[in-house]
């Protein structure tokens, strides 16, 4: 879990305070201080909490309602239901700037201002995060909770480049370099469908590693491209048993390093190989029975 300050940046250098860095005190005096501070204003403040909800729900809540609210807010800030620390649980690559932006809040503001509701969907609109929850601590703290999204591959698509994960959903990065090691997918479908191939191909580790790429072929199925250029023609459907079987000849007989062009596994009971030209030329040739 990270803890990530609620003072702006601009604010925490005039401060000299560090980025990343939350205030903290005893949980419990803290507390217990807040407690104090929020009984003398309760009595107060229960009929004015009542009038604004009412007029906030009811959607009538006119200038003179906001500006009630307003003051309300800065009172229960005031007794200690401010915004002192944001804790973050989950995040790996989403920057700490981006979900205070998304959640809007800074140091010492009102926590009862906050919108979980809305600061959860503002979440989901950073692309790197799949999900996300966010929930008031009183008196002044605000959990998150969220998903990444993974990595899965890099999707060629009409000479565009793309980092994609598990749903096909794109990932902004600054760079694809990044991201050596993932595999290459191409066509137009191959983003949503690459997910299926992938999981198959990590069943054949040893076949998985020679890829250079795969084609996505008539959005029905996938070629294989590798290492030493040679295609490997896959079924429509379930890959895994084909792929099984192509493992399990390269065990045994090092298939796929002769000199040939194609392996075409898309028939279940056989398994054609094209030779290269030079290949063929040196096998034997029938001999004619006339």
């Amino acid at each position: 879990m990270r803890s990530l300050s609620a003072e702006p940046d601009a604010a925490r250098r005039r401060s000299g305070g560090s980025t990343g860095t939350s205030v903290r005190r005893k949980p419990m005096a803290r507390r217990q201080a807040a407690a104090l501070r929020m009984g003398g204003i309760a009595l107060g403040g229960i009929a004015v909490f009542g009038l604004v909800a009412a007029l906030w729900t009811s959607g009538t809540l006119s200038a003179a309602g906001q500006g009630i609210h307003g003051a309300v807010m800065n009172v229960t800030a005031a007794a200690g239901f401010s915004v002192q620390e944001v804790l973050v649980e989950g995040r790996r690559s989403v920057d700490g700037g981006v979900i205070m932006a998304a959640l809007g809040v800074g140091r010492g503001d009102p926590i009862f201002d906050l919108d979980p509701a809305a600061a959860q969907a503002a979440l989901l609109e950073i692309p790197w995060i799949r999900s996300a929850s966010v929930e008031r601590r009183l008196p002044d703290t605000i959990f998150v909770r969220i998903e990444e999204r993974v990595p899965l591959a890099l999707w060629q698509n009409n000479q565009k480049f793309s980092l994609v994960d598990r749903d096909g959903h794109v990932l902004p990065v600054q760079s694809l370099a990044d991201y050596p090691d993932l595999p290459m997918v191409v066509g137009g479908d191959a983003a949503e469908t690459a997910s299926t191939l992938i999981d198959g191909l990590s069943k054949t580790p040893d076949i998985a590693r020679r890829i250079k790429s795969a084609m996505r072929v008539g959005g029905r199925r996938w070629d294989l491209m590798l290492d030493n250029h040679v295609t490997v023609k896959l079924p429509d459907g379930d890959v895994t048993a084909a792929l099984a079987r192509l493992d399990e000849a390269q065990r045994k007989d090092s298939v796929l390093d002769r000199d040939i062009l194609v392996v075409d596994l898309r028939m279940a009971d056989r398994m054609v190989i094209q030779l290269t030209p030079a290949a063929a030329a040196q096998r034997p040739q029938p001999k004619d029975k006339t």
